[in-house]
């Protein structure tokens, strides 16, 4: 390597030392920092919340299918089925 040529791995290191930098304070900031209570979550009329859910497939599915709802502690079944399930979207993060 010539001396002209030295100056491009110092330059390739602050470059990439700025880049990692920066990518870590991007995730830090899209994180919540905490979640918010439970019941913001929840729909107060549970027969509403089974609409909802029956709602997001065909009647010849969701007629015989069971629905999830979020309650307290997270998501149970409100009406057993026999078929797939119809689940409320309206909690935090994925079924349980």
């Amino acid at each position: 390597m010539t001396t002209s040529e030295r100056w491009y791995v110092p330059l390739f290191v602050v470059l990439l030392l700025v880049g990692a930098r920066a990518g870590a304070q991007e995730k830090k900031s899209a994180a919540y920092p905490t979640m918010a209570p439970i019941e913001q979550y929840r729909i107060a009329n549970r027969e509403a919340e089974v609409a909802l859910a029956r709602s997001a497939a065909p009647p010849s599915v969701s007629a015989a299918a069971e629905v999830l709802v979020l309650g307290s502690s997270g998501y149970e079944t409100a009406v057993k089925g026999r078929t797939a399930t119809c689940a409320s979207s309206s909690g935090p993060g994925p079924l349980a």
